[in-house]
């Protein structure tokens, strides 16, 4: 009698069973992998060509299984511990002056007990006569302490408050100027658009320094006045108490993007650094209090400086400046300190991150890992990854990133990891170099 097709389906399992090997299994679950990541690539790729305009795409098994590497982290992993990394590309309308730059950030919990980072990109967040009336572009990271409650109102308001401070310098006059061109009492934005608010002065700058600074003490007053559960002042009735939310604060570090400047505005020891021909340029200095100018200006407030794991105020906080820390605002000031950067053929990227990455980071190799990583490969948005583990070799996978800048943020932050911060880390590079056609 012919075997029927269950038993010689029953003969070929246990035929294999018998000549089941280690090595066979390896083999099985390497293609099986594989083929997982073929399908997790090709479906990202059509992700990218219908839809340019996307904004967030989530790389878990990358910088997730960079964390793992590094330390054993608890089975259950939280969902702050997932990175997320985002880019953002210029469409063909938005050619002409001051453009989208492609840019892309990533933004991970780490070591640290708790994820209090933000990070925040707006396109076109205002338009100012000051820069010709041109759409600006907004970037900013903030590092939270004590908590995340004055991180997330920066990320929510900050950039909303500055332009509406920029937006009133829309009607300013700029004071009359002996310069023949200038046409006398004509307005800021009449000679911005020629081209001629480069050679007035300074006049327009201190416009904008004004404008920053106020923008950055509105901030402030919010972050005292306003409870973690979104409600004014302290008595809301909610379980946070007052004196928890007075030792609440952040950084910040802004960058905005105009035809021809970078203006960057610090508080913290957050840190903006410009590359520029493969040279680093920093934009803004850490506020720490070891600084000898931030040291006497602390002590002729009347505050203390005490050595605790670190040169610390009143052996609390280890920065000279941020907003919050209510029960420090004594010694403690908003007041950020700003740059205007002329922009130049020869930028290449703009670096914006935490101290997470700077305590172990010097300024010239971030920019020469974030410049390598935007000169590498091709020119396409997607971005294969050959820098992978061991087990992803082994499997030969690859990590599919929406964009160079976005690689290039992933790769410090992984180095950063590698080096040995505990903190968040939160970057965002920022592609400056000109492409013909674009400006």
């Amino acid at each position: 009698m012919a075997p029927q097709p269950a038993e010689l389906l029953l003969n070929a399992l246990s035929d294999d069973s018998e000549n089941e090997t280690p090595e066979k299994c390896r083999d099985r679950r390497r293609r099986r992998i594989q083929m997982r990541r073929l399908k997790y690539a090709s479906a990202h790729v059509q992700q990218l060509q219908s839809r340019p305009n996307e904004s967030q795409y989530l790389i878990t098994n990358y910088v997730t299984s960079t964390i793992h590497r590094y330390a054993s982290l608890p089975k259950q992993v939280d969902s702050s511990w997932t990175p997320l990394i985002s880019a953002r590309a210029a469409t063909k309308k938005e050619v002409g002056v001051n453009p989208m730059p492609i840019n892309g950030w990533i933004s991970i919990q780490g070591f640290s007990d708790s994820m209090d980072d933000r990070v925040v990109v707006k396109e076109g967040f205002c338009r100012s006569d000051v820069f010709g009336g041109y759409p600006l572009h907004f970037f900013a990271v903030y590092d939270g302490h004590g908590g995340p409650h004055v991180s997330s109102l920066c990320k929510q308001m900050m950039h909303k408050i500055m332009a509406e401070e920029l937006a009133r310098l829309s009607i300013e006059k700029a004071p009359a100027t002996s310069d023949a061109g200038s046409g006398g009492g004509s307005s800021l934005a009449e000679r911005t658009k020629t081209g001629k608010v480069n050679r007035v002065g300074e006049e327009w700058e201190d416009l904008v320094r004004a404008a920053l600074e106020k923008s950055f003490s509105r901030m402030d007053e919010v972050a005292m006045s306003t409870c973690a559960c979104g409600k004014s002042g302290y008595l809301c009735g909610c379980q946070a108490q007052p004196m928890e939310l007075s030792f609440v604060g952040s950084t910040a570090v802004v960058a905005i993007l105009t035809p021809h400047h970078v203006v960057v505005a610090n508080c913290g020891d957050s840190r903006a650094v410009l590359c520029r021909a493969g040279r680093p340029i920093p934009l803004s200095l850490d506020h720490k209090p070891e600084r000898p100018d931030e040291q006497e200006r602390i002590q002729a407030a009347g505050g203390k400086l005490v050595y605790q794991n670190g040169v610390r105020v009143y052996g609390i906080l280890n920065m000279s400046r941020a907003s919050g820390d209510n029960i420090l605002k004594k010694v403690i000031t908003s007041k950020p300190e700003i740059s205007i950067t002329e922009r130049h053929s020869e930028d290449e990227c703009l670096i914006l991150a935490t101290d997470g990455l700077w305590d172990v980071m010097s300024d010239a190799l971030a920019c020469e890992v974030a410049s390598t990583c935007l000169r590498d490969g091709s020119s396409a948005t997607a971005t294969r990854s050959c820098y992978l583990d061991r087990a992803d070799k082994t499997a030969g996978g690859e990590v599919l990133f929406p964009s160079k800048s976005a690689f290039a943020a992933a790769i410090l932050c992984r180095l950063a990891l590698g080096r040995g911060s505990c903190d968040n880390i939160s970057v965002i590079v920022v592609d400056l170099k000109k492409h013909s056609g674009m400006y």
